[in-house]
């Protein structure tokens, strides 16, 4: 403030000079101006005083204009700038120039220590700011990161879905298809049973008939073991009758013959034991199955 009075008084100064000099050298030169319309009497030294009473009226004037406009210029100035620290704006309706020069100064002063302090506020802030912008743009990309996992996931989601469909029209074919299936099982277990009392009433036969084979078997056996034992009597006999002469020889040679026939009824009955044999394993086989 003290370096800021010269300062002002020397700018007020040179106003008031400024516009009473320029009222008293209008009024200086209008005689002769007006001499053109009045002649001598512009002349007179009378009309030369009112005509620089007229310019001094004039440079006052001027002067309070000049007040009046700075004044306003400054209110308005100091209303920007107690608005930019928060102060109330009344109060200087009534002052004059030189205390709102004083004021302006004041409230100048303060507005460059207000932006002093948020020069170093934003230096102090800045770093912060700074490694605040680069977590931002990392958590940017992680979310950028993100969002295309979220969107590779839901195509995934999307393609399981589709499958899922696809498997839902799988497992309804397959379920229509085993209701066919158990329908053709059902008729074909309905068939099953029928043929099983089919081969039921085949194995009672069979049974029927292996006992009616046993028993025939049995009998060709016990004619088989009586045609034997026929055979070594007769060859016994034939043995004793070799030795009676040849009175014999035609008693021995029919003996020999019953022989020989009797070994072909042997022959013939194991033939039929084989067969009956054959038939019967043929029989129990068909029945395992």
């Amino acid at each position: 403030m003290q370096t800021a009075a010269p300062g002002r008084s020397t700018y007020l100064r040179k106003l008031f000079l400024f516009n009473h000099g320029a009222g008293l050298v209008v009024g200086a030169f209008f005689p002769f101006v007006a001499y053109a319309m009045l002649g001598d009497k512009a002349l007179i030294p009378a009309f030369f005083l009112v005509c620089l009473f007229a310019g001094f009226i004039l440079g006052s004037a001027s002067f309070w204009f000049f007040r009046q406009a700075l004044k306003k210029q400054l209110r308005e100035q100091l209303a920007m700038l107690h608005g930019l620290l928060g102060e109330d704006v009344e109060g200087h309706s009534g002052q004059t120039v030189e205390n709102l020069l004083d004021t302006v100064n004041n409230t100048v002063n303060k507005v460059r220590d207000l932006l002093t302090n948020l020069y170093e506020t934003v230096d102090e802030f800045a770093p912060h700011y700074q490694a605040l912008a680069d977590a931002s743009r990392y958590l940017s990309a992680r979310a950028e990161d993100g969002l295309q996992a979220a969107k590779s996931a839901r195509a995934d989601v999307d393609g399981m879905y589709q499958k899922q469909q696809a498997v839902i029209g799988q497992v309804e074919t397959l379920n229509s298809r085993s209701q066919e299936e158990a329908a053709i099982s059902r008729e074909l277990s309905a068939s099953l049973e029928e043929m099983a009392g089919a081969l039921e009433h085949s194995s009672q036969k069979f049974l029927e008939t292996t006992r009616n084979v046993d028993a025939l078997v049995s009998s060709i056996q016990n004619a088989t073991a009586q045609a034997t034992q026929m055979a070594h009597t007769t060859e016994s006999t034939a043995q004793d009758l070799d030795q009676i002469g040849e009175a014999l020889d035609r008693l021995r040679t029919g003996v020999t013959s019953n022989a020989e026939s009797s070994a072909a009824v042997k022959q013939d009955a194991e033939q039929g034991v084989k067969v009956v044999t054959t038939f019967t394993m043929e029989m129990d086989r068909i029945d395992e199955e």
